[in-house]
């Protein structure tokens, strides 16, 4: 039988993104704005805006990643390739 499946081997910017988002999301329903407020001394949102930019770093540099890869993967497979087996 002939394996037809074909799957995409690089994935742009903004596929990670979206991927961190819709894993993030349901956390949400979590979050308690009083005990961030009282971590951040009342700058819930510049400790939401420096979040984000941890987030968009790291979805580029999965990005990166992806480009650069051989084979699709999650974060295992990219570690596995980088380090050797």
């Amino acid at each position: 039988m002939e394996n037809k499946a074909s799957s995409l081997k690089k994935l742009s910017l903004w596929q990670v993104t979206i991927i961190g988002i819709a894993y993030m999301t349901p956390m949400t329903v979590f979050d308690t704005f009083g005990i961030v407020s009282g971590i951040t001394n009342g700058h819930v949102p510049l400790a939401y805006l420096l979040a984000l930019g941890a987030m968009l770093l790291t979805a580029w540099s999965y990005a990166r990643f992806s480009q650069n890869s051989e084979k699709s993967g999650s974060a295992y497979s990219y570690t596995a390739e980088s380090l050797g087996p």
